[in-house]
């Protein structure tokens, strides 16, 4: 059995999604209760010796197929729910600013640090907001809201909203994230809630 990490209930339909300690993403449709996911995608599908866990999910606002989680080592991955058992595009997301060099790969910090929080923005579609234990708050932009295109790294922008400036402690996790009308707001360890403009 596997711990069940995240939740996202998806509107109009009577579906769910979750994800899990066993890295997998799950489908479930509440009108057959008891029959089980109607659909099961995972990060071990992606790499045979994978066995990382899945802390969070969301859906694209305007594409239901479309899927962010983010996963125990700070990765931030894409599902297109049409297609595929595994994640169609897989990025490091949450360490240091240093490490959005080279799309996102990580540059100095080896140590993986979970990405607790993914949330698209319901107003702009081409945002998706990340929330990380190293304490990292990040935009990331799309150019066209194209999230599942194959060119993804080459059209996306990344902004660290967190730390303040690159001489910021990042020591202090930043555990969620949440969109509400012109404004990003998430919480940290410390107790402390940063609220943001979102066209920061």
């Amino acid at each position: 059995t596997c711990s069940i990490n995240g939740l996202h209930v998806i509107d109009q339909r009577l579906e769910l999604l979750s994800v899990n300690c066993g890295g997998q993403l799950k489908v479930w449709d509440l009108r057959a209760a008891g029959e089980g996911a109607s659909q099961t995608l995972s990060l071990a599908a992606a790499a045979a010796s994978c066995r990382l866990g899945l802390l969070c999910v969301d859906r694209h606002p305007q594409q239901p197929h479309a899927i962010a989680t983010g996963s125990t080592d700070g990765r931030l991955c894409l599902w297109d729910l049409r297609m595929g058992v595994s994640p169609i595009i897989s990025l490091l997301a949450g360490n240091n600013p240093g490490s959005l060099q080279d799309g996102g790969k990580r540059m100095k910090d080896p140590e993986y640090c979970p990405l607790w929080s993914v949330r698209f923005d319901p107003t702009h579609p081409d945002r998706l907001y990340t929330a990380s234990e190293s304490g990292c708050l990040w935009r990331w932009h799309m150019a066209n809201s194209d999230w599942l295109s194959v060119d993804v790294q080459r059209r996306m922008n990344v902004t660290p909203l967190l730390p303040l400036s690159s001489s910021n402690d990042c020591s202090t996790p930043i555990n969620c994230v949440d969109v509400v009308g012109d404004f990003v707001v998430c919480g940290s360890d410390d107790e402390s809630l940063y609220i943001f403009h979102s066209s920061m």
